[in-house]
């Protein structure tokens, strides 16, 4: 994230607008090693926060999963209904 942070240093020389990033709680977002910076980032204009701990209608993300995850299973029964009439089928 530190081009972010420097994106976001440059934004707020030129404009005077902070920038700011919304992480979902996965661990590598909430790191030690990320913490860490959080202060620095802050001076450079760029802030972090965090969703709620568990918020997926807040997060696109899980409703992009729960859609292909739909269609994966329409697709996986459509194939096995086909295999099935094949199967039973005299042809």
């Amino acid at each position: 994230m530190d081009w972010q942070a420097q994106t976001a240093a440059h934004r707020l020389l030129e404009t005077g607008q902070i920038t700011v990033i919304i992480h979902d709680n996965a661990s590598v977002h909430k790191s030690y090693l990320a913490r860490q910076q959080h202060q620095r980032w802050q001076q450079q204009g760029l802030y972090v926060f965090f969703l709620p701990p568990y918020s997926p209608q807040m997060n696109r993300i899980e409703d992009v999963h729960q859609r292909f995850g739909l269609f994966h299973r329409a697709q996986i029964r459509q194939h096995q209904l086909r295999d099935d009439l094949r199967s039973h089928s005299k042809i």
